[in-house]
């Protein structure tokens, strides 16, 4: 009984930490966003461009926050600024627009179903 117990329990911890790790990677991931949308606003004339941008760090800011509540952004941020190379901007930038464009996609899809949900009007 007591080597179930061990195996059960080693078994939780591996469980745990390569959750940890899969959600290190996409924390990563969404830092690397940030950044790159960080760089691209500051690199915009445009007030739409800038603007939009902004919307896509806060997107994935709150992808962080909603993922590791506390998480040190800052540090994060650091971390990830330093690896990136000018191709690697490039790629992020794809990479991450491809996601905001899958996001927008689905939110699309979520609102023409909802034309069909009466309107709620506030009782008055």
């Amino acid at each position: 009984m007591q080597k179930v117990i061990t195996v059960a329990v080693l078994a939780g911890g591996l469980f745990f930490a390569g959750s940890a790790a899969a959600q290190d990677a996409e924390t990563s991931n969404d830092l690397k966003c940030v950044s790159v949308f960080s760089l691209a606003a500051a690199q915009q004339t445009e007030p739409a461009a800038v603007m939009g941008a902004g919307m896509a760090v806060l997107y994935f800011l709150g992808r962080i926050e909603g993922r590791v509540p506390g998480f040190d952004v800052e540090n994060g941020l650091r971390i990830e600024a330093a690896k990136l190379t000018s191709a690697k901007v490039k790629s992020e930038l794809i990479r991450c627009g491809g996601a905001l464009k899958s996001k927008g996609e689905e939110l699309q899809a979520i609102g023409r179903s909802m034309k069909s949900v009466p309107d709620l009007k506030p009782d008055t």
